[in-house]
């Protein structure tokens, strides 16, 4: 029942927020390095593993960040950890919580630009949107992942503290949760969703 309250969000949020948010786009089913052939001096020369190809909405399409970079938000995929001196814990996946974030800036800076350029009315903010609807995706496909996602957006949301994740999942399953508290707990995922410095 989270991940529905979630995605009702998502859908209210685009419909009010976004020029054209039925707008629909061909999306690439692993937008990835690996994915990806460049010639030594930084062409595109194609693009591979087209397999599982869909129609989706541009936070999911051609405006998403690529994978590595949204995944230090699954913690069945994402891992890390530092020994008492601060080093990392060798053999987890992942690197440092700040990478990715840094990284993201990157991307999204670098997608503003292309949108700029193109004429497009959308740009990086649209791609920051992603972080989150990305994780979603994968906590709707994925059953092994949608507990430990949920639980990341959840603390994320920063909530004040008499609003616990267990008591807010248990009340939601019997469709009693309090106006007060869905109120804040949807505006609070709003203001998580606009944030460009995730």
């Amino acid at each position: 029942m989270l991940l529905r309250f979630f995605i009702n969000c998502i859908v209210q949020w685009e419909a009010e927020n976004l020029d054209d948010p039925g707008s629909f786009v061909l999306s690439h089913p692993d937008f990835d390095i690996q994915n990806f052939i460049v010639s030594p001096e930084g062409k595109l020369l194609g693009v591979i593993d087209w397999d599982g190809a869909s129609t989706s909405p541009r936070s999911l399409g051609n405006r998403a960040y690529p994978g590595w970079l949204t995944r230090d938000w699954d913690p069945m995929m994402y891992g890390y950890e530092e020994t008492p001196d601060g080093k990392p814990v060798p053999g987890l996946r992942g690197d440092s919580p700040h990478e990715p974030a840094r990284y993201r800036n990157v991307y999204r800076d670098a997608m503003d630009r292309v949108s700029r350029t193109s004429g497009s009315l959308y740009g990086g903010h649209e791609t920051s949107v992603t972080l989150i609807t990305a994780n979603i995706t994968i906590a709707t496909f994925m059953p092994a992942c949608k507990a430990e996602i949920m639980f990341k957006i959840f603390k994320e949301l920063k909530l004040p503290e008499y609003i616990v994740y267990s008591a807010v999942c248990r009340v939601l399953g019997e469709e009693k949760l309090a106006m007060e508290v869905r109120e804040t707990l949807r505006t609070s995922f709003i203001r998580l969703i606009r944030a460009e410095s995730l």
